[in-house]
């Protein structure tokens, strides 16, 4: 039933966003798709609203609520160069 299927997105760590499972998937950034952007994970390049737009084998699909990224960031580093 596609009524059951949901798209989210993760935080999937450093500048990196991660989308529910599925076999397609169009990733966009402020309501624009993001060209090339099309698998499960995303790295953020820009702050922004992103969501992703999610098909699976079945061909049910549904685009998640927005997840807001405000600032890019760096890895913490040890301090050690």
């Amino acid at each position: 039933d596609c009524g059951l299927f949901t798209a989210t997105i993760s935080f999937a760590g450093v500048d990196s966003l991660q989308a529910t499972d599925g076999d397609t998937f169009q990733w966009f950034l402020d309501g624009d798709s993001i060209i090339g952007a099309d698998q499960q994970a995303l790295i953020t390049l820009v702050p922004g609203n992103y969501s992703v737009e999610v098909m699976n084998m079945y061909g049910c699909s549904d685009l998640s609520d927005p997840y807001s990224v405000l600032n890019i960031g760096y890895a913490e580093t040890d301090g050690s160069m």
